[in-house]
């Protein structure tokens, strides 16, 4: 089995080069056990030619119909997806070339690990770079503490395919408020720092 299932959905990222350019980053890994599937969420730019072009099997298409903005384009990926792992890559980011290698070595260390959760480099456009650092909450018997928006990203997380069996999948919605909504009626324990009810605010957090 493939070990990781890299998910990339994306609009409109052909003609800026960001959707080559993460997927170059994917090709350029130094562990080769992974599959990539790019997501074309119903965008009218030659997304199918620019994962042609890349002239590698282990990049899959998926194309829906129409755009179903980002949470039913993961949704689409985590389908396609047949990796023991899954991870989430923005097409307008990058992986490290070591990224894959570093998660192998990681799962030898954790063998029972379920989900990992790593720390982001964001360089802006005029060099800036400031990092987002990890997400570590403390044990509780249920839910976690308290977190700040923008403390989590999707691409800071790898998670075990099973895990999507236990959760499910991202809600049918194309709207991440609504997201956050859902998320509050089902998870009432999480609550968000700094907040005076303690509700979830940005959705992008």
């Amino acid at each position: 089995m493939t070990k990781f299932s890299i998910i990339s959905p994306t609009h409109k990222r052909v003609f800026n080069g960001l959707l080559r350019r993460a997927m170059i980053s994917v090709l350029g890994q130094t562990y080769d056990s992974w599959e990539c599937i790019v997501v074309d969420d119903g965008s009218t730019e030659p997304i199918a030619e620019a994962v042609e072009a890349i002239g590698d099997a282990r990049f899959k298409l998926v194309s829906m119909p129409k755009r179903g903005e980002r949470l039913r384009a993961w949704n689409a990926g985590f389908e396609a997806a047949e990796g023991e792992w899954i991870c989430m890559l923005c097409s307008d980011d990058i992986y490290l070339p070591h990224y894959c290698q570093v998660l192998d070595q990681a799962m030898e260390v954790y063998p029972d690990a379920m989900v990992f959760n790593f720390q982001e480099l964001n360089v802006r456009g005029d060099a800036r770079i400031w990092t987002r650092a990890l997400f570590e909450p403390k044990r509780l018997e249920k839910g976690h503490v308290p977190f700040k928006s923008g403390k989590i990203s999707m691409g800071n997380f790898v998670f075990k395919r099973e895990c999507l069996d236990v959760v499910g999948m991202y809600p049918d919605t194309n709207s991440y408020w609504k997201l956050a909504d859902i998320w509050r009626e089902r998870y009432p324990w999480i609550k968000e720092k700094g907040r005076p009810s303690g509700e979830l605010g940005n959705p992008w957090g």
